[in-house]
């Protein structure tokens, strides 16, 4: 028997000097979500196969964690075959050491516990009153070699406890490992067994069943570490006949590859409690779900083609390698993440409901995966800090622009000036940002802020996205001049309080607000269109839904205005708490109106003054200074500056046209109010009265070039015709005195 051994080791400064280092660190990002998976300690490798005749030879295994929970001290015991192997070195790992000065003990370590097995005996625990350790990583690295030829040794783990930092026990599995020291054996079919699940049932430890070419109606049960390999992925196929599920799969180590996978009705693959399996080189088409991993860690999925199933490609609660696969054109998601970590690389994911969905799972590493056309391409939920830390970076492409996914920012602008062809846009635990100026469309959130803080999102327009804005608990933020449209929820808000949300619009969504465990949040100047429910609010209340004199528009306020200042006369429901005290009647945009234009003559002569009167109204909730221009014809004429029009009120312009300097003929006269920023409803900008006649005066009726009483009298004749005559030489329709006064004046 070794002596026991005592080691103390302290904990150091640990730099991530790798991303698989930072991968261990954060890939247990979950741990306050309810699931049946709880911790697990288990072997890896966990399958390791050892050609015969390598009598003496060595190898480490590690006894690993995922998913710790405030660890704070662990035991357990490890049986193997000693007439295959031997132990002959124990370490500890790194992970505990983490959380501060640890104490390892070795309580046995005798490779002849009995006649057949060897045990390991260990424990370690933290020392001093320090929190215990969240994550993933190496409790213990043991050295075995091999003292026989050929030979089986399961490495089984036993009375294993977890303890956390208040003594209490934490719920755990585990996963024990083997060890084969030969060539496996390998069985075919149809030569050897007729049916693939008869060479399963066959089949021991490390067995390799080659499948030959042709179409099998069969449902298999996969319990055994084995390895399926099909003689070419396109003609041996596995049909499931619209049964529920193709292969189910609850041995670990197993290998599937070189098959097409069909017609199942509920699941191509279904991996329960299965880990460490190849999943490699299929094809995986027409079933419910293709590939559905639950609870299953250390997963391998490469190079397959997966398509056309009812459900999701791929979905996950574990950890898996997911590289170099095409999956398209399912119905639901193409890969879906929950309480799951995993290195997504370089994957096609096209024409899906979903791309790409992470939920309340951190620290994945994605790289190169093309995103295209999916009704919603990326998306990322979930509750805690580490659920959104996650390792993406720039060479992940939505319709070939860019997944930016930016982590720990402070004081700076994101526009497309530094950031071109944004398709995505999430901000976590950052500070004082501004976005603005961008058009982004298809994702699960057009914009996600992540306990990020006094932010700024302005200008920008979201389409058929699941979330048009998300925030999960972020504060002192501002949502202004957004347009969030044809969405399922225009603004999610997730325990974020102290938000000012103004001056959007928020039109033809399900949810135009959606609102959970978020309090305090001031909410005004929106236009809130037609959406199917205006607002959803679950614990949330203390919402200010106006600023204290004017509040939202919304498309759903039958009240009315009877004063005409455009706030409704009754307060609008928001829900049982809730109120917007002050509904706007009319959109909150920018409109201003030439009401009227008046002309006191439509026939004048040149020379004479014409008297324009001008309304204008601000039909808006803000004051506004804006130009206004006159034309005559197409000719600007005079241009006024109409200063601080407030809310709902008119201004009346009056201007004295001088005609001398014009040419006899008709003028179209005209007013036009500038456009404001902003202003949609532009038709009421311009106002045209009508058709002003100039005419050349000339009162010398009988042709003899001088104007005496001949003409005084040709006038005179018509004295008293009513309507428009030519001797109405004052147009007020009727032929009178003023009219021969005016002879009279033009004499000589």
């Amino acid at each position: 028997m070794i002596k026991r051994k005592i080691a103390f080791t302290m904990l150091c400064c640990v730099t991530l000097l790798s991303s698989l280092v930072y991968v261990s660190l954060r890939a247990p990002s979950c741990l306050s979500v309810s699931s049946s998976e709880n911790s697990v300690v288990y072997i890896d490798p966990n399958y390791i196969q050892i050609p015969e005749n390598k009598t003496g030879y060595e190898f480490t295994v590690n006894v690993s964690i995922y998913r710790a929970e405030n660890l704070y001290a662990y035991e357990f015991k490890l049986y193997y075959n000693s007439t295959v192997l031997n132990g002959i070195r124990v370490n500890e790992g790194s992970f505990l050491k983490q959380g501060g000065s640890t104490a390892f003990f070795i309580v046995e370590f005798n490779n002849n516990y009995n006649a057949t097995h060897g045990r390991i005996w260990l424990t370690c625990t933290l020392l001093g009153n320090v929190s215990g350790v969240n994550g993933t990583g190496t409790l213990t690295t043991i050295t075995f070699k091999t003292n026989a030829t050929t030979g089986l040794s399961i490495l089984d783990l036993a009375e294993t406890t977890l303890s956390d930092s208040s003594a209490n026990t934490i719920p755990h599995r585990t996963i024990d490992g083997k060890v084969y020291l030969g060539t496996p054996p390998e069985i075919k079919v149809p030569t050897d067994y007729p049916t693939i699940q008869q060479a399963i049932n066959a089949a021991t430890i490390g067995t390799t069943i080659l499948v030959s070419n042709g179409t099998y109606f069969e449902q298999l049960t996969v319990n055994k570490t084995v390895s399926l390999i099909g003689e070419d992925k396109s003609t041996t196929i596995i049909n499931a006949n619209n049964s529920n599920t193709a292969l189910l799969i609850t041995a670990n180590d197993v290998s599937i590859r070189g098959f097409t996978i069909e017609n199942a009705t509920s699941y191509a693959l279904y991996f329960n409690y299965s880990s460490f399996n190849k999943i490699c080189d299929n094809i995986i088409k027409n079933n419910g779900y293709g590939i559905y991993l639950n609870n299953s860690i250390k997963n391998t999925i490469t190079n397959n083609l997966i398509f056309e199933n009812t459900q999701d490609g791929i979905r996950l609660t574990g950890t898996a390698t997911i590289t170099n696969n095409t999956i398209k054109l399912n119905g639901n998601y193409g890969i879906y993440l929950y309480l799951a970590y995993a290195n997504i690389t370089e994957n096609k994911i096209e024409l899906n409901k979903y791309g790409i969905s992470l939920y309340h799972s951190g620290g994945n590493i994605i790289r190169k995966n093309d995103l295209l056309n999916n009704t919603q391409n990326f998306s990322i939920d979930g509750e805690q800090l580490s659920d959104y830390i996650q390792n993406i970076d720039y060479s992940n492409k939505i319709n070939k622009k860019t997944i930016y996914y930016l982590i720990n920012q402070k004081d700076c602008i994101i526009s497309p000036d530094n950031l071109t062809n944004i398709g995505y846009l999430g901000i976590v635990n950052s500070t004082n940002i501004c976005i603005a100026n961008f058009n982004i469309t298809n994702n699960g959130e057009g914009i996600l802020l992540a306990f990020t803080k006094n932010s700024i999102i302005e200008n920008i327009n979201i389409e058929r996205s699941s979330v048009g804005i998300k925030c999960v608990s972020s504060q002192n933020n501002s949502i202004t001049q957004t347009t969030l449209k044809n969405n399922f929820k225009g603004i999610e808000l997730k325990n974020s309080q102290n938000n000012e949300i103004r001056h959007n619009t928020i039109i033809n969504n399900h949810y135009a607000f959606y609102l959970y465990h978020s309090n305090n949040n001031t909410i005004y100047h929106n236009n809130i269109i037609n959406n199917t429910q205006q607002v959803y609010a679950s614990s949330s209340i203390n919402n200010r839904w106006d600023n204290g004199y004017q509040g939202n528009y919304w498309s759903s306020y039958n009240g009315t205005d009877k004063d005409h200042n455009g706030i409704g006369d009754t307060q609008y429901i928001v829900d049982k708490n809730q109120t917007d005290r002050y509904p706007l009647i009319h959109p909150y945009i920018p409109d201003v109106a030439i009401t009227d234009i008046i002309v006191n003559s439509t026939k004048v002569y040149v020379g004479q003054t014409v008297t324009l009167t001008i309304s204008v109204m601000n039909k808006w909730y803000e004051t506004e200074t804006f130009n206004l221009t006159i034309y005559a014809n197409y000719t600007s004429i005079k241009t006024f500056t109409i200063s601080n029009l407030t809310s709902y009120s008119k201004a009346t312009l009056t201007f004295y046209w001088n005609t001398s300097y014009l040419t006899p003929g008709k003028y179209a006269i005209s007013a036009q109010a500038e456009i404001l920023p902003g202003e949609i409803e532009i038709d009421d900008n311009v106002n045209t009265d009508g058709i002003i006649e100039v005419l050349m005066l000339d009162v010398d009726f009988n042709g003899d070039d001088v104007v005496n009483v001949l003409d005084l009298r040709i006038v005179a004749i018509y004295f008293g015709e009513i309507g428009d005559s030519p001797y109405d030489l004052n147009f007020d329709n009727i032929v009178d005195i003023e009219d021969l006064q005016i002879v009279v004046a033009n004499y000589g």
